[in-house]
């Protein structure tokens, strides 16, 4: 499941994954290049149902997934993300 969240993440532009390859484990972290900070993004999408968090070091969004994350949760939350960028514009 990691490896599909990672690469639905990948696929936004402004999303840069801090693996070059999908993790083991289920904890994607990845930063996100827009005038928005990684806290009020994180803050948006807790509003919008989803949990994530920052991390200080490095400076980071990290999601993490699990065998029972579906690939429709990880599809929103892809969505999600890219209609907050989209909305920042």
């Amino acid at each position: 499941m990691s490896a599909y969240c990672w690469q639905s993440l990948n696929n936004i532009p402004a999303v840069t994954c801090l693996k070059n390859t999908p993790p083991e484990s289920g904890l994607i972290s990845f930063t996100v290049n827009s005038a928005l900070s990684h806290k009020k993004i994180v803050a948006t999408l807790e509003k919008r149902g989803f949990c994530l968090r920052t991390l200080t070091y490095p400076n980071c969004i990290r999601a993490c997934t699990h065998y029972f994350t579906s690939h429709a949760e990880i599809d929103e939350l892809a969505i999600a993300i890219q209609t907050i960028l989209d909305e920042a514009i």
